[in-house]
């Protein structure tokens, strides 16, 4: 029987789950939480383990199995020499017996100091401490929430340290640095760092790092809002339209969803009743600092009274009329997740409205109402409802923030996709175009209207239908959307505001039509009276009014509000597209009064001088445009004599137009300089180029940047455009030497993007057979080499006006590294990077802060790939020590030398690890060793207090192993051993 027997343990290594003082013979003592390495095992689940305490190594002992939680670990070694190496997370290990060891030390203080404000602070770390200990075992964050925590737990934990008088603990990137795995150097930097940022920052935090809503933790935010149920007494069909509305701007940002409701209350759809979910998408960071509410507006759908008594059939057509609104603060959403990270169930007051007048800014004077308690706990409606309004039960719904753009969130949250999730989008761009995105939409917002009565007692019942047209006077299907749930729709028909004859509508709606029918294409608008007596008919034609989207030269309709001509007509069938397309349309297209009455003479429709309408409209298009100066660079090929000057206005245009068409006019710029008869503009199209790319630099646009990425290696089509590039750039920055006109400071300043066009399109002439030979090799060659030769030519002038070139080039250089690298040897590079920093002149000779600069470069060039391969390192190496020796000779940069020195023994320690590193420490030897000890002996007292650094307790280290090393190894003969150990720590 093995129960009977005691046998090697199946699992070796485990946790106390509760004390245990035994008393049997040779029985091990245990504290809850206290980890042992079991060795054998007796018995089945209420056996026995033999083993020993990982904490306090007190001797080998048998303790109960039903006391212990199995761990993973790892087992090396057998027998009396096995060690396990537990497979637990390295924080979670050390918060484990941290907190510990803290309870331990903080009981102590607390005994012999008493309560004190630093021991409170440290009980609270130590309780906020455990929750995110569970955080961190549960598995169930992203990759950089988990990132996060790992920071915020370890500056806690050295925080708790300082207060307890605890050893420091270096770290990098979060776990414990090993002192036999790093050299000197890192392990001073990184301490030093540590006690810098304890001293410099504060850890106490007002929430936890993991919160759905961290402003910091992306720009990217979306709303999710479920539908639950509807508590509102309507009597009739209803619809239901949720928004995101903007307090501060004071206008809708997103388009709508739509829940069609039966007269009881429950959704049409009876399907998918349980999944009316809709996810409002890429909110940014600005968006929630806008006073952002979630608006619902419900209109009732039929008759125009609803307690009408002469109509005793339903209508033939019901009417859309306005009932009530709801508002919920997101800031209210956003509190709510702070508290808890889950669905924030809430009941929306809904508030009905019986002045239709009011409707279309009832949700303002809603939001008006909005207050925050003293507390700031949470916002509330206020209750008070004044005439002519009532509150209803109102509407639940769930809400939830959630960030990261759409594909993070399906990825996140996958099951919410599987259900019919509705994706509301913002009635504007996202952040970030791609480069694949399509957009090309018309918000057109029906705004107000002013109406005669025609000779009528009572105002109009007021219905404006909206149709599109080709530009051949066909009717265009399935264009017109006004609330996300719903297909898209042939004809939108207003609300009807009852007997007003100035209507506020304020109802926004998106025209989504065909890349190919929206040139030439129009809008109409029918104008019809609702009766509400039953001997009449329901609707009758009052009038018409259109709006053409794009001109002659299919340049879009300005983002405005436009105040449109109303056409008389009362028969629908007498409004033909080929008699009114040419007419105005809008009210100052009629000039003057006696201008107006010549042209209404000779028009088909006579236009009513006292009504008018008004809509505003808004573009949202990868396609169309909005500018003419932009047309022209989209269509060059149709105006190549007018290339110049579209050039020339390219350049003054605002950065967020030419952001939404940086693909089409990246293209367009390319096939210019690919068209080989556009000779007189290639330098011109150079400078587009380079502006375009400058703008990619400003803060409001870094969030193109992937655009440009993604458009390099899936749209960029051009396998000889490079030969122009390179040939432009290098023959510009020798007519800037000249001291002629090159904007050659800000082609330096992109050097990296410029770069990466030059050698993806030499990898796509490689990959062309028809473009790649031995010739297309030599030249490229041939170009790449004449490119150095520029820069090494910019650097050796003395010219002060070059100044700020200089420094462009010594600040992107190193940028380019990791691209030039794709088409040439890293021992071509380091050549060519030798060949152009020896162009500079003497240090005497040049600026401070061009000699800045190179030292600067020379510092990045050491943190480079070029450094850690052994053919470039020949190169560099000597090139940096040299540079490094100037300075220290001049006494110039010394703190930024001394970081560079500590960089390079860094590198040479980590390499030595892997390889004979025998050569490089002798080089560095030979050209450091007595520079370093003189200038350090011979700096004067005003240099040290200015540069404390140098004196440093790391430099001061460094210089006395190597001080004292020489002097050890001076009597011998055997140079090799002495330069070997030179970099030890």
């Amino acid at each position: 029987m093995d129960h009977d027997l005691w046998r090697p343990a199946k699992d070796n290594y485990g946790v106390a789950i509760c004390s245990c003082k035994t008393r049997v013979e040779k029985g091990l003592s245990l504290v809850v939480g206290e980890t042992v390495h079991i060795l054998e095992e007796y018995g089945g689940e209420q056996g026995w383990y033999y083993g020993e305490s990982m904490n306090r190594k007190t001797g080998w002992g048998i303790f109960p199995k039903s006391f212990i939680h199995i761990k993973e670990c790892i087992v090396e070694g057998k027998g009396q020499y096995q060690t396990v190496i537990p497979q637990e997370d390295h924080m979670v290990r050390e918060l484990t017996f941290g907190l510990r060891e803290w309870f331990q030390t903080w009981k102590t203080k607390y005994l012999s100091q008493g309560w004190n404000p630093m021991l409170e602070d440290v009980a609270h770390t130590m309780a906020e401490l455990t929750v995110l200990r569970g955080r961190l075992l549960n598995a169930t964050l992203s990759v950089e929430q988990t990132t996060s925590l790992r920071e915020e737990i370890a500056t806690l934990v050295d925080w708790g340290n300082g207060q307890l008088g605890m050893d420091f603990i270096p770290r990098k990137n979060g776990k414990e640095l090993n002192p036999d795995e790093c050299s000197v150097v890192e392990l001073h930097r990184v301490h030093s760092q540590g006690i810098d940022k304890l001293r410099t920052k504060s850890t106490r935090r007002a929430r936890l790092p993991t919160e759905t809503c961290r402003a910091d933790e992306g720009n990217i935010y979306n709303l999710l809002v479920c539908y639950r149920s509807n508590q509102c007494n309507i009597g009739d069909d209803s619809i239901v339209y949720l928004s995101i509305y903007s307090a501060k701007e004071e206008k809708f940002i997103s388009e709508q969803y739509e829940i069609k409701l039966n007269k009881n209350g429950f959704p049409v759809d009876v399907e998918r009743s349980d999944i009316l979910n809709s996810l409002f998408t890429d909110l940014s960071s600005e968006d929630l600092n806008k006073n952002l509410f979630l608006v619902v507006r419900i209109y009732r759908f039929g008759r125009m009274l609803h307690d009408h008594k002469e109509h005793k059939k339903p209508p033939s057509s019901p009417y859309r009329r306005p009932w009530g609104v709801g508002v919920l603060s997101v800031r209210e959403i956003q509190e709510q997740m702070e508290v808890e990270d889950d669905l924030y169930e809430c009941n929306l007051k809904v508030v009905s409205c019986t002045d239709d007048s009011t409707f279309s800014e009832f949700h303002d004077s809603l939001i008006k109402r909005y207050s925050v308690s003293q507390s700031g706990s949470s916002t509330q409606l206020k209750t008070s409802v004044t005439s002519p309004e009532r509150t209803s039960l109102g509407m639940h719904l769930a809400v939830k923030i959630l960030t990261g753009d759409l594909k993070k969130c399906q990825t996140q949250h996958p099951m919410l996709f599987t259900k019919g999730l509705a994706v509301i989008q913002k009635m504007d761009f996202s952040d970030v175009i791609n480069p694949g995105e399509v957009r090309n939409d018309v918000y057109m917002e029906l705004y107000d209207g002013d109406f005669d009565r025609d000779g009528k007692k009572a105002q109009k019942n007021v219905e404006v239908k909206i149709t599109v047209w080709d530009k051949d006077g066909r009717h265009v299907p399935k264009c017109i959307n006004y609330g996300y749930g719903e297909e898209l729709q042939d004809v939108f028909r207003s609300s009807v505001l009852y007997h007003n004859n100035g209507p506020k509508w304020r109802e926004t709606v998106r025209v989504s039509i065909p890349m190919e029918k929206f040139p030439g294409s129009s809008v109409l608008f029918e104008i019809s009276h609702c009766s509400t007596k039953a001997s009449k008919a329901e609707k009758k034609l009052c009038g018409f009014a259109f709006m053409r989207l794009t001109d002659e030269e299919d340049i879009v309709i300005k983002d405005a509000l436009h105040n449109l001509c109303i056409y008389k007509c009362e028969d629908p069938n007498k409004i033909k597209y080929e008699r009114y397309k040419t007419m105005p349309f809008l009210v100052e297209d009629w000039g003057v009064q006696r201008q107006s009455v010549l042209i209404s003479k000779s028009l088909p429709y006579i236009r009513s001088p006292r009504e008018t309408m008004q809509v505003s409209t808004k573009l949202t298009s990868t396609k169309f445009t909005q500018t003419s100066e932009l047309l022209g660079i989209l269509k060059w090929r149709d105006c190549i004599s007018d290339l110049d000057k579209n050039l020339d206005k390219l350049m003054k245009l605002q950065g967020g137009e030419i952001m939404k068409f940086l693909s089409d006019i990246l293209d367009a710029l390319f096939e210019m300089l690919q068209g080989g008869n556009q000779t007189p503009y290639y330098t011109k199209v150079f400078h587009a180029l380079t502006f375009i790319l400058n703008l990619l630099l400003d803060s409001r646009f870094e969030n193109f940047v992937p655009v440009l990425d993604s458009y390099l290696k899936e749209s960029f089509t051009s396998p000889l455009v490079h030969i122009h590039l390179m040939f432009l750039f290098s023959s510009g920055i020798e007519r800037a030497v000249k001291g002629e006109s090159f904007p050659v400071a800000m082609s330096l300043k992109v050097l990296a993007p410029l770069v990466k066009f030059i050698v993806r399109s030499r990898e796509l002439e490689t990959l062309n057979p028809m473009c790649r030979n031995s010739k297309s090799d030599h030249d490229f060659s041939v170009q790449i080499s004449q490119l150095f030769d520029s820069f090494g030519l910019l650097l050796s002038c003395k010219d002060q006006k070059l100044k700020i070139s200089q420094m462009a080039l010594l600040s992107n250089l190193q940028k380019s590294f990791e691209t030039f690298v794709v088409v040439m040897s890293k021992r071509q590079l380091a050549e060519y990077v030798n060949s152009v920093i020896s162009k500079l002149p003497p240090l005497r000779e040049i600026s401070e802060d061009v000699a800045r600069n190179r030292m600067e470069f020379i510092r990045e060039v050491v943190n480079s790939d070029l450094f850690t391969d052994d053919e470039s390192r020949g190169i560099i190496l000597p090139l940096c020590l040299t540079q490094v020796r100037h300075c220290l000779i001049q006494k110039t940069f010394l703190q930024l030398v001394t970081n560079t020195l500590g960089d390079i023994l860094d590198k040479l320690f980590q390499l030595k690890q892997e390889k004979d590193m025998a050569d490089d420490i002798e080089k560095f030897v030979k050209l450091m060793f007595s520079t370093m000890v003189d200038t350090t002996l011979n700096l004067s007292e005003k240099v040290v207090s200015q540069s404390s650094y140098i004196t440093s307790s790391l430099h001061r280290k460094n210089l006395t192993i190597l001080i004292v090393r020489k002097r050890k190894f001076r009597k011998r003969e055997a140079s090799d051993k002495w330069t070997a150990s030179v970099v030890e720590p």
